[in-house]
């Protein structure tokens, strides 16, 4: 991918993240070889769940002017983080796609990028 100057941009959550850079235990499968193998290459940004004080300030004046902020600040089920990252339109995209050569019928579950951030 480097050296084709291939540049890949994902979002995923911390648990999902270290589920798939873990190694296998001995003698175990390992579904995650290719993930792994194309994290390794990945610049990882942890960004919290929740703004700061400061930084919900800094949205609330922006979300003025940038209608993307306001929808963000107002979806407490999905989170500013989720909302801005286009979570849930992604989740609505993929639950509503249509069939394609490869999948006769839409997907039949949400990824795991609908999951509740907090318990």
């Amino acid at each position: 991918m480097i050296e084709a100057g291939v540049v890949l941009v994902a979002t995923c959550r911390p648990g999902e993240y270290t589920r798939r850079v873990a190694l296998p235990a001995r003698d175990e499968p390992d579904p995650y070889a290719n993930d792994r193998r194309l994290l390794d290459l990945a610049s990882v940004l942890t960004v919290p769940g929740t703004l700061s004080t400061d930084e919900r300030r800094r949205a609330e004046d922006l979300a003025y002017t940038d209608r993307r902020i306001r929808v963000a600040l107002d979806t407490p089920d999905a989170g500013f983080t989720q909302v801005m990252a286009a979570g849930p339109e992604l989740i609505r995209r993929w639950e509503h796609a249509p069939p394609t050569p490869k999948r006769s019928s839409p997907p039949c579950s949400t990824p795991a990028a609908s999951a509740p951030t907090h318990p």
